[in-house]
């Protein structure tokens, strides 16, 4: 069993008007999504937990207790409402909290003292939705004795993209074949505000730059697929 506990407080259920100042909790369906097409059998969703740490700490024990896996949505940015840090140190040993890859930044892993894994996804969807398939779906894999490794393919770049960060920017790109069957990689910008979301559907595929470093158009890289090459067209 898998558990998943979205928290903020300005956080609202999918369906309900969400007034101002507030955000739908879009991250639950997403994340419910995700973990039953990786094969788990059960899932439990909590409802939405409030900014407040002792209210955290009492759903990460109920959730330790009940799952083989936790996942802990956001506050985890170190902002003066973010209490999932302090909580998770109540609950376990926080192995990491922070990445070197953005967006995802603010990633954690935890062990709960009886030894269950908590992975902390951050909470903007772009983010989340990288961090999900990263760090949650091996640990799927590896409960259900199963290897699924993505796909990796090498692509040419249509476009110069530059690394101005201490985190490693991974780039989301649209591959497709050219005309004279070559594999063509077009890089879509990961921070498009309202369009984000568009931008992940259009993207099958992943784009690493180090922090020193750049691509340039022409370059031939490797990709990392989100689905085999096959389904591509």
């Amino acid at each position: 069993m898998v558990a998943f506990i979205p928290t903020g407080s300005e956080l609202v259920p999918p369906g309900i008007w969400a007034p101002l100042g507030k955000n739908v909790d879009s991250n639950s369906i997403m994340i419910h999504t995700k973990i039953l097409q990786w094969g788990a059998a059960e899932l439990l969703i909590y409802p939405i937990i409030p900014d407040k740490k002792k209210t955290i700490v009492l759903a990460l024990s109920d959730a330790v207790s009940k799952a083989d896996i936790v996942v802990l949505n956001a506050g985890s940015s170190k902002g003066t409402d973010d209490f999932t840090i302090p909580a998770l140190a109540e609950i376990g040993e926080i192995i990491c909290h922070t990445m070197d890859h953005g967006p995802g930044y603010h990633t954690s892993y935890t062990v709960a003292k009886n030894g269950k894994p908590i992975v902390g996804l951050s909470g903007p969807p772009g983010g989340a939705e990288y961090t999900a398939d990263w760090y949650v779906k091996p640990l799927i894999d590896h409960y259900l004795g199963q290897q699924d490794l993505p796909p990796l393919l090498q692509a040419t770049l249509t476009e110069n993209v530059a690394s101005g960060k201490k985190v490693k920017p991974i780039v989301r790109v649209c591959v497709s074949r050219s005309e004279n069957g070559e594999w063509l990689a077009a890089p879509i910008s990961p921070f498009r505000g309202k369009g984000q979301m568009l931008d992940m559907n259009r993207a099958n595929g992943f784009l690493a730059i180090p922090p020193s470093g750049e691509w340039k158009a022409g370059d031939r890289v490797t990709i990392e697929l989100r689905y085999p090459y096959q389904w591509i067209s």
